[in-house]
């Protein structure tokens, strides 16, 4: 009698086991079986919906760094509006947080490292939607060595809370570590400026100098 109960112990367990896994394989309850990005990570799709579909998020990242007279870009490539409200930006050791504006798809705010008027040349042809001056507070913004992050506060050595980052001329930059072990810069790159006088983005993600152009 003992022998049947665990033969038939054994084989319901079998089948509740196999049951789970189809339950697994079909993706009920599972987020291990996907290819997603973590939800914390920045180029994440954002929360799905009752339907499963994936939400539309805004995605704001550095798109562009001027040398002429020392800028930076930021553009919203997501779905969805951005506000950077409470956003900083960092060129270590130096540190500027971003008006509290929002962008809409497709949308930019200039930065200038001084005061607006030194890149009315840059407003004219980008046309972002606004522009911010850093007054000197971002530090010296050339072609020849720098890194710009963008983070969604001031907890600057935090991986969770960078969510773009460039680094030109060398590698190893002040946020370079926290920006790789956030998965959004690559370890040892950097974008060659080349003497431009502009480098861009040439993806909505990039996290490598691969991402990067310039103009020469």
């Amino acid at each position: 009698m003992a022998s049947r109960r665990t033969t038939r112990a054994t084989a319901i367990t079998i089948v509740v086991s196999a049951a789970v896994w189809v339950l697994l394989l079909a993706g009920i309850g599972s987020s291990l079986l996907t290819d997603d990005p973590p939800a914390e990570s920045p180029y994440a799709s954002g929360p799905r919906g009752d339907d499963g579909a994936a939400a539309t998020a805004g995605r704001p990242i550095v798109s562009a760094v001027g040398f002429d007279t020392g800028w930076v870009e930021i553009t919203n490539t997501g779905d969805a509006p951005a506000s950077l409200d409470g956003w900083w930006m960092c060129n270590r050791p130096s540190y500027f947080e971003l008006p509290a504006v929002t962008l809409a798809p497709g949308e930019s705010l200039l930065v200038s490292g001084t005061d607006e008027a030194a890149i009315a040349d840059a407003v004219a042809a980008r046309e972002p939607v606004a522009t911010a001056a850093a007054a000197g507070s971002l530090g010296s913004i050339t072609a020849g060595d720098g890194e710009i992050g963008l983070y969604t506060s001031s907890s600057f050595g935090d991986p969770t809370a960078i969510v773009a980052y460039v680094e030109w001329g060398s590698s190893g930059h002040g946020r370079s570590g926290t920006a790789v072990e956030a998965g959004i810069w690559t370890d040892g790159d950097f974008v060659d400026p080349s003497g431009a006088a502009v480098i861009e983005a040439t993806t909505d993600a990039p996290t490598s100098a691969a991402g990067w152009s310039s103009d020469g």
